[in-house]
């Protein structure tokens, strides 16, 4: 079975999508919302809005997923301190802004612009958390490892 075969796109109640696996017989997501859920799961407990205003901001993102968690990050960051520099059709109802984002990311494996600052580390997350720095430094207010821990 391909990829493709094996991952059935599947709009959820509050219009994003995600995949049910023919494999296992489950949702990538709940049913009520991907996107729901990707603020829900992961941007509040995170506390990321409160955290949005210090001067340094490192997470963790260790994921397998569609991107939600990372999209929900960047949109609750930047509706906070809009300044903090941060270190298909699954996406219809993001602003354009993050599905580019996203795009650059998935294809290039890094985004550099002048708020952001991500690299995306592909490969088994037992190997690939050895190449995750704690203390990059980028010029701005803010700093921004796509990481899943807060400091």
């Amino acid at each position: 079975m391909t990829n493709e075969d094996n991952f059935i796109p599947q709009v959820t109640a509050d219009g994003s999508f995600t995949f049910i696996s023919k494999e296992f017989g489950k949702f990538f997501h709940s049913h009520y919302g991907a996107r729901q859920e990707s603020f829900f799961k992961f941007a509040s407990p995170t506390q990321l809005a409160l955290k949005a205003n210090k001067p340094v901001l490192r997470l963790l993102d260790v994921c397998y997923g569609l991107g939600y968690n990372t999209a929900a990050a960047l949109q609750t960051i930047w509706a906070v301190n809009p300044n903090c520099y941060i270190a298909h059709h699954l996406f219809d109802n993001w602003s354009y802004e993050y599905t580019k984002i996203l795009t650059s990311l998935a294809s290039d494996h890094q985004v550099l612009r002048d708020n952001l600052g991500a690299k995306a580390l592909i490969g088994d997350a037992r190997n690939t958390i050895g190449q995750v720095s704690i203390s990059l430094r980028f010029s701005g207010g803010c700093n921004f490892s796509r990481c899943f821990f807060t400091t």
